[in-house]
């Protein structure tokens, strides 16, 4: 995803604004982006799991030290910590509220006096640095290994994914039961950490698991296909082929001269 060609509304930002100042940013940023307005810091939570926002903008208030410990509340939170924020004043910021407010998890710290244009290239410098993470933790999910810098919430995930990858049964439903969280909330956290559904998540490991099988050559496509728990062989090498381009048998043949690492 590249945020300067994203369609409107793809990201969504939350603006956190006690004072309804209406800052004119704001209203520029609806062109470009889904905003969703707060009014009090008792909502910034709520909002954060109703809407999966992409980026947090918060108004400085005063005194200041609410704003900057609400700031270091979301980045201590496992689950919320991956989103970027950024703090923004109607006045000069001094360097002394500009260091605390770094140092306690804002991204960026600024004034509303600064263009537009500057404003939106920063922000989007955020979201596409946010986008690239994404990348990372599609393309580094690992069924047997996961980064030190993954989620806790993304690496109890692969884990309850990693043990039940063979289960036919495994489901949405299901691996929402074993993470202990509705159905609609694995969706919403998903989301906000990788873009990808829970089905899409599920699949991806069964055919990475599958992949390394394939390299290994100790079982054929039929019997790999089994074990990864689909009951029919032809949706496996129909799912296979659009994941890697190559149907299993190839990939088989190919593994040896094809490192399962370069095709994930």
């Amino acid at each position: 995803m590249n945020p300067k060609s994203v369609a409107i509304g793809k990201f969504k930002v939350l603006w956190v604004d006690q004072r309804d100042r209406k800052l004119r940013h704001h209203s520029q940023l609806t062109s470009f982006y889904s905003i969703h307005i707060v009014r009090d810091f008792a909502e910034v939570y709520p909002a954060i799991l109703r809407t999966g926002v992409h980026l947090i903008v918060i108004c400085l208030t005063t005194p200041k030290k609410k704003t900057i410990q609400l700031c270091r509340e979301i980045k201590s939170c496992s689950d919320h910590k991956h989103i970027p924020i950024i703090l923004m004043d109607d006045g000069p910021i001094d360097e002394e509220t500009e260091c605390v407010a770094l140092l306690n998890g804002a991204d960026l710290v600024i004034t509303s006096s600064v263009s537009f244009l500057l404003f939106k290239a920063k922000l989007d410098s955020l979201l596409s640095n946010r986008c690239r993470i994404h990348d990372y933790y599609l393309h580094a999910l690992q069924i047997d290994a996961q980064p030190l810098s993954v989620p806790l919430f993304m690496k109890r995930l692969t884990a309850a994914i990693d043990s039940n990858v063979t289960d036919m049964e495994l489901t949405v439903e299901g691996l929402a039961k074993l993470m202990n969280v509705s159905r609609a909330t694995l969706y919403r956290k998903l989301d906000a950490l990788t873009g990808l559904t829970p089905s899409t998540l599920i699949k991806r490991a069964k055919l990475k698991r599958a992949a390394l099988m394939l390299s290994q050559g100790d079982y054929t496509v039929k019997q790999i296909s089994t074990i990864i728990g689909y009951s029919v062989s032809g949706n496996f090498s129909r799912d296979f082929k659009s994941h890697y381009g190559v149907r299993p048998s190839a990939y088989m043949k190919n593994s040896r001269r094809i490192p399962v690492d370069e095709m994930c």
